[in-house]
């Protein structure tokens, strides 16, 4: 289906423009991938396992500000914790 999408765009696809796009493509859906599981991720066992969860799928995930990533991690924390980081 991706390979249809693509030749009905350009007129010429050429081998360059096919690995361009594939890997435009590909990463961006892996990219994604990464960011909607980390944007989904909850703390279920100790705040040191949660950690190293959160880290695991942080370093894949790029362009976001620091800030945001504080704020997307205090969001995965059990609702106590994040109550008691918020105070």
């Amino acid at each position: 289906m991706w390979y249809r999408w693509l030749c009905s765009r350009k007129q010429i696809v050429t081998w360059a423009i096919f690995t361009d796009e594939m890997i435009t493509h590909y990463e961006d859906t892996k990219r994604n991938l990464f960011f909607s599981q980390l944007i989904n991720l909850k703390q279920k066992g100790s705040m040191m396992e949660h950690i190293e969860d959160f880290q695991k799928l942080n370093i894949r995930v790029k362009d976001i500000l620091d800030k945001h990533r504080i704020d997307v991690f205090i969001g995965t924390l059990k609702d106590n914790i994040q109550h008691e980081v918020h105070l």
